[in-house]
């Protein structure tokens, strides 16, 4: 697999450049071998607002919300031509090597995996799990930002792991210590520009934050 693309669900406020990635991402498949992970948006917001009004439990917040990401690759698979909802890992090396884009639902892959259920384990460090067991060789996380800021709002053209740690950024808090784990070489990138990602899968210079190892 070349690359795992984790769309944020935060890009549904711009619904016309939502479709336009969509669109560019599927023909981005004819070529390049790609997983879409889907984020989990405004379905996990309402598993959010649910869990504390009800105070559920971690564990069932946790399922909850990675069922929420299954709702948003619904979402985006009706929104990609040339893309397939999938749930199997089998199932989307097999569309991949054949040109066409597999965007997982997560929840029947992930739901078992030996992570502490908390709000701070989201789709990033999901998606890198999910990346993992592909063997990606990059894992791409698709926001509604150009990278990651410094405290001055600057845009970080590199991070280290050791600053992801210790500063609040658009990633999760677990993101880190996955990616220290599974060494995929990460970027996070603005999904209202589909050609920046075009251009970190062909290795040339983006617009961009990369995750140093």
């Amino acid at each position: 697999m070349e690359a795992v693309l984790k769309v944020g669900g935060s890009l549904t406020k711009k619904p016309i450049k939502l479709k336009k990635l969509c669109i560019e991402l599927g023909e981005l498949a004819k070529e390049k071998r790609l997983t879409v992970v889907p984020g989990g948006g405004e379905f996990a917001d309402v598993v959010r607002c649910l869990d504390k009004t009800f105070k559920l439990s971690a564990l069932k917040a946790h399922e909850m919300a990675i069922l929420a990401m299954d709702l948003y690759g619904l979402l985006l698979s009706s929104l990609t031509p040339n893309s397939q909802p999938v749930k199997s890992l089998k199932e989307c090396i097999k569309l991949s090597c054949e040109g066409v884009l597999p965007i997982i639902l997560p929840y029947e892959t992930c739901v078992k995996a030996d992570f502490k259920p908390s709000w701070n384990v989201t789709s990033d460090t999901l998606s890198a799990y999910i990346a993992s067991l592909l063997k990606a060789e990059k894992l791409i996380l698709v926001k509604d930002v150009d990278g990651i800021y410094d405290e001055k709002g600057r845009i970080l053209k590199v991070v280290s792991l050791n600053w992801l740690k210790k500063n609040k950024s658009c990633l999760d808090k677990f993101f880190p210590k996955i990616i220290e784990k599974t060494k995929i070489k990460s970027y996070v990138v603005n999904g209202f520009h589909p050609d920046r990602i075009e251009k970190i899968l062909l290795n040339k210079e983006a617009l961009c934050t990369t995750i140093k190892l």
